[in-house]
């Protein structure tokens, strides 16, 4: 215990409770940016979901909705990874359009990307025709492994009941096809400083944000440390008066032996100890000044004042118990 009495080690707690309340700080408004940039990823990742869900117009009802979010899936990763997508139309007839062109004015009514692809099926003539922008042109004309990929999986089995299964093994040749010939996107690069990116606008953890969670750390811990303080304070009072009773001399000078209290600023010569030892003192005067002017007990008479009791002559005004005469 004499080892936390010492005020180097008093200082040096409280310099390491400074220090956590400031890491705690910044741990918050590091956490508190992490949080807003996974809820706005994860709300980018919905948003961008829905829009994948929107180019699957399946009129036909060739897939079931486990089917549509895994393909919606794969492009949002095909989108990512290559910055290419494939969209989806099905129909039971096309009214004797041709279906070339109806492929193509298709993809532009969607507004589809330079590098995006278009897979219009009809399933009464069992024909298909795939749209690609003009970005994909040189990767894929004269390359007869995406035609071939999507006429494999396009079969009969195909439109036999087994549509599912098909367009998400096209999903997936899909996708090594454009491991194997398209390049990926260039990563964003990220700087080691935290930050939310928001409609193109980069937030950073500022200063301000770091002392407004150290300030707010502080107040909410500071009622415990207010608490363990008053709560060292009487025990330091209980321990100064225990130490008073045994080392204050009678003739009331100093006392004999140096206190050591719990906490550092209670120590022999500090104000606290001053004031402590002068309402000792005050406490002590005003104890003897009571009993002082409290009467002394009556003393028991002695044999002389007996005698001398005796010797007096009795009350006359006082009645006796003989009767009188007339």
């Amino acid at each position: 215990m004499k080892f936390f009495r010492k005020t180097s080690v008093a200082v040096l707690l409280t310099a390491l409770v400074v220090v956590l309340c400031c890491v705690w700080g910044y741990t918050r408004a590091y956490t508190s940016v992490q949080q807003q940039e996974e809820t706005q990823s994860q709300r980018a990742g919905e948003n961008n979901l829905n829009y994948f869900l929107r180019q699957f117009q399946d009129d036909a009802r060739l897939f079931d909705l486990d089917t549509t979010d895994t393909l919606a899936r794969s492009d949002l990763e095909l989108n990512n990874t290559y910055g290419t997508m494939l969209a989806l139309r099905t129909a039971n007839y096309l009214n004797g359009q041709d279906i070339e062109t109806y492929a193509k004015d298709y993809f532009a009514k969607q507004k589809l990307g330079r590098t995006d692809m278009l897979l219009v099926i009809e399933v009464n003539s069992r024909a298909w025709y795939l749209v690609y922008g003009p970005g994909l042109r040189s990767y894929a004309d004269g390359n007869q492994a995406l035609a071939t990929l999507v006429r494999e999986n396009l079969d009969d089995a195909f439109f036999d009941g087994e549509s599912n299964q098909g367009i998400l093994s096209l999903f997936e040749d899909l996708e090594t096809w454009c491991k194997d010939n398209l390049p990926e996107v260039e990563p964003v690069v990220q700087s080691g400083i935290p930050s939310l990116q928001i409609n193109d606008k980069v937030q950073v953890i500022s200063l301000w944000d770091v002392f407004l969670n150290i300030i707010f750390t502080l107040l909410v811990n500071i009622w415990w440390i207010i608490l363990l303080l008053v709560a060292l304070n009487v025990v330091d009072r209980y321990r100064f008066q225990k130490y008073v009773e045994r080392h204050l001399p009678d003739n009331g000078d100093e006392p004999t032996a140096p206190f050591h209290p719990i906490l550092f600023w209670h120590r022999q010569g500090s104000r606290w100890y001053g004031r402590m030892l002068d309402l000792v003192m005050d406490l002590e005067n005003e104890t003897d000044e009571d009993e002082a002017d409290q009467p002394a007990d009556a003393a028991e008479p002695t044999d002389a004042d007996q005698a001398n009791d005796a010797d007096k002559p009795a009350d006359t005004d006082q009645p006796t118990d003989q009767p009188t005469h007339p």
